[in-house]
C-alpha cells in the first residue's frame, strides 16, 4: 500500500467523523429548536403570596423550577442534561413599615442631594465660562487701553493692525465655540430615537405588522390549561375599574375557568391562578425572523444600526 493511498484512507476516516459530528450537532440544533419546552404556572395570594413556575424540556433533561414560598423563601433551580447550572436559595424577612418608610426617606434625601450636586456642578460650570468671556472682554479693554495711552499721540497705523488682529482672534474663538455646539445639536437631532419613528410615513404598515407579530407570540405561548378563582382590588377604585375592563377584553381568550371578582372598597389580593402551556423556541424564531424582514421594519432596523455605527464611529474618531 503506498503512502498517498494511506493518506487518503485517513482523510476519508476524518471526514466521516466529521461528518457524523456535523449530522449529530444539527440534529441536536433542530430538537431544542422544534421540540417544544413545557411550562407550568402556580400562584396562590392570601395574607402571603405563594409561587411556583416550572420550565422543562424533553422529559426534564433542561429544567428550570422558581418557587416562592410565603413571600419569604425564594428558590432557583436550573439543570441542564443532569448536571445542576443554577441552585440557589434566598431567605428574606419583611421589613416593619417604619423601617420602609425610613428607607423610603433616606433614598429621597440622598436623591435630593445628588440632584443638588449635579445643580451646583452645573452653575459652577456655567459660572466659569461666564468668568472667562469676560476675562477676555477685559483683557481686550486692557490690551486696546494701553496701547491707546502708548501710541495716542504717534499716529501709528500698527496699532489699528493689531487692534484688528486681537479682535479677529477673540472673535474667531466665539465664533468656533458656536459653531462647535452647532454641530452638537445637529448630531443629536440626526440621531435614531423614537421621535424619528412616529415621524416615519409608513405608520398604519408598523402598527398592522407589530399587532400581527404580537398576535402569533401570544396564541403559540398562550396556556393550553388556564383557570383562576381571584379576588382583587386596589387603593383607587377607578384603577381597580380600569384592570377589570381590561380583563374582560382578553377573558374571552381564556376560557371559562376564569373567574376574577373586584372589590372596590378595600385593597385586596385573594385567589390562586394555575396556568400550564408549551412553546417551540423555533417557531418564535420563525415568527421573529418573518417580522423583521417585513419592509418598513426592515428600514427602521436598518436606520437604528446605521445611527449606532455612526455613533461608534465618533467615539473612536474622538479618542
Amino acid at each position: 500500500m503506498s503512502i498517498l493511498s494511506v493518506i487518503f484512507l485517513i482523510l476519508k476516516y476524518i471526514a466521516i467523523v466529521l461528518g457524523i459530528l456535523l449530522v449529530i450537532l444539527i440534529s441536536a440544533l433542530l430538537m431544542i429548536l422544534f421540540i417544544p419546552f413545557y411550562y407550568s404556572v402556580y400562584i396562590s395570594a392570601s395574607s402571603t403570596i405563594d409561587a411556583d413556575v416550572k420550565v422543562s424540556w424533553l422529559i426534564k433533561l433542561i429544567y428550570y423550577r422558581y418557587i416562592m414560598n410565603k413571600s419569604k423563601t425564594e428558590s432557583n433551580f436550573f439543570r441542564v442534561f443532569t448536571k445542576k447550572i443554577i441552585n440557589k436559595e434566598r431567605k428574606s424577612k419583611r421589613a416593619k413599615k417604619s423601617n420602609k418608610a425610613r428607607d423610603s426617606i433616606d433614598k429621597k434625601l440622598l436623591d435630593r442631594k445628588e440632584e443638588s450636586i449635579k445643580d451646583e456642578v452645573k452653575a459652577t460650570k456655567e459660572n466659569e465660562s461666564k468668568i472667562k468671556v469676560e476675562a477676555k472682554k477685559e483683557d481686550v479693554k486692557d490690551f486696546l487701553k494701553e496701547d491707546d495711552k502708548l501710541i495716542n499721540d504717534d499716529n501709528d497705523e500698527s496699532f489699528e493692525s493689531r487692534k484688528e488682529v486681537y479682535k479677529h482672534n477673540y472673535l474667531d474663538e466665539e465664533l468656533n465655540w458656536e459653531d462647535e455646539t452647532d454641530e452638537i445639536d445637529e448630531i443629536g437631532d440626526d440621531n435614531f430615537s423614537i421621535k424619528s419613528i412616529i415621524n416615519y410615513p409608513n405608520k398604519k404598515e408598523i402598527i398592522k405588522y407589530t399587532y400581527q407579530f404580537a398576535k402569533r407570540i401570544l396564541r403559540h405561548i398562550k396556556p393550553r390549561k388556564f383557570s383562576s378563582d381571584i379576588e382583587f382590588g386596589l387603593e383607587d377604585p377607578s384603577h381597580t375599574g380600569y384592570i377589570l375592563a381590561g380583563i374582560g377584553i382578553i377573558k374571552p381568550c381564556l376560557g371559562n375557568s376564569v373567574h376574577i371578582k373586584a372589590n372596590f372598597n378595600e385593597k385586596v389580593l385573594n385567589g390562586e391562578l394555575k396556568a400550564e402551556g408549551r412553546f417551540q423556541v423555533g417557531i418564535i424564531i420563525i415568527y421573529i425572523a418573518s417580522y423583521l424582514l417585513k419592509k418598513p421594519i426592515k428600514e427602521i432596523v436598518k436606520n437604528y444600526l446605521s445611527s449606532r455605527k455612526d455613533d461608534n464611529n465618533g467615539i473612536e474618531l474622538e479618542e
